[in-house]
């Protein structure tokens, strides 16, 4: 189930793409190119948090060529300390769609850490359906009484 589930991730990181060539390029759907050549990103970005930063570095990255690459990158060194499976993917179809191989290998889709992530999630979630039951049992057993 595991490849399929890869093959289901790819798939919907291609309809991300797609999505964005039928609607036109994704920098016509975006807005305008913003040149900043002395843009400070760290400084700008370092009071955000969250998916607020993770939203911030995206726009930018769609933006401003001169810190693109710096901002796509950030963008999902962020993501990859939550959960959001779905705006990691977006994120990073969205910055191949702009960077290309520039964005490098170890900013590309990471599969195995969206398995993990999607693992942590179902466990956690059994965890959560055992928890209920249980409660319900325990509820069940004093009412007999």
């Amino acid at each position: 189930s595991a490849q399929t589930y890869n093959d289901k991730l790819e798939s919907d990181m291609m309809s991300v793409e797609e999505k964005k060539r039928s609607n036109g390029a994704a920098k016509d759907e975006k807005g305008v190119e913003i040149h900043h050549k002395d843009f400070d990103l760290k400084n700008y970005i370092k009071d955000y948090r969250g998916n607020t930063k993770i939203k911030r570095l995206v726009f930018i990255g769609c933006r401003c060529p001169e810190v693109r690459l710096a901002a796509f990158r950030s963008a999902i060194t962020e993501l990859k300390k939550s959960r959001d499976i779905e705006l990691y993917t977006e994120t990073v179809a969205q910055a191949r769609e702009y960077l290309g191989e520039k964005l490098g290998e170890e900013w590309g889709f990471d599969k195995a850490w969206v398995e993990k992530k999607r693992n942590e999630f179902n466990a956690k979630e059994r965890g959560l359906a055992d928890k209920i039951d249980t409660h319900r049992r325990d509820e069940d057993s004093h009412e007999e009484i």
